[in-house]
């Protein structure tokens, strides 16, 4: 009975600790086609391992074998991943001012600001310091960038249908922002498919524009 009650106690001691260093994911999902460690196409092995960061920041690798190539040369990889992302986003941008202080872009010398991803999500600050800001406390500055998305892209959305289920918007469509685009779903059900599988959703958005 002694043993059992040891084994109990350890195994939930277990649990507690996993609990306390799951990683969780912050800001969108990796939104680039192909594995940063190999360039396959992801899905063109089979299942997408997912990865997630101690930053928050998740990635997704053609098979199980790449996290570990991916953690040897992590850095450089995020630089390549960073440019990809800003290079996609960039035409989507909502706003000339900066995420952080609301101040122009150009207010230090730089014609479009400091531009950086966090999260997977293209930000652009006036300067070093506001950028080390968002970088910060990163969930608010998305929660910030995504309310802008969603205030200039919302009058001249084109899609008529959800991008998951193709049933009718209706009048309260459900609005969620991924690299820097609003997708407009027909219920709370396909935001977790969007999260899921982004790219087929951002087709979508993009071939509509």
């Amino acid at each position: 009975m002694k043993k059992c009650v040891i084994l109990g106690i350890s195994c939930f001691v277990l649990l507690a600790m996993s609990a306390a260093t799951a990683k969780e994911r912050i800001g969108d999902p990796y939104t680039l086609d192909y594995c940063p460690v190999t360039g396959e196409k992801l899905g063109s092995m089979g299942e997408t391992p997912i990865y997630i960061g101690d930053d928050g920041r998740e990635v997704r690798f053609c098979c199980g074998g790449c996290e570990k190539k991916y953690k040897a040369d992590a850095e450089a990889m995020n630089k390549k991943i960073d440019e990809k992302l800003i290079a996609d986003q960039a035409s989507h941008y909502p706003s000339k001012t900066c995420i952080s202080s609301g101040g122009p872009l150009d207010a230090h010398d730089k014609p479009d600001g400091v531009s950086f991803v966090v999260g997977n999500r293209l930000m652009k600050t006036c300067c070093a310091k506001c950028k080390g800001k968002v970088e910060a406390d990163p969930v608010a500055h998305i929660a910030k960038l995504d309310k802008l998305v969603i205030e200039a892209q919302r009058a001249n959305y084109k899609l008529g249908a959800c991008p998951v289920s193709d049933e009718p918007l209706g009048d309260s469509p459900v609005e969620v922002v991924v690299a820097n685009r609003l997708i407009k779903l027909c219920c709370e059900g396909c935001k977790k498919k969007v999260i899921a599988n982004p790219l087929a959703a951002l087709e979508k958005i993009d071939a509509a524009k």
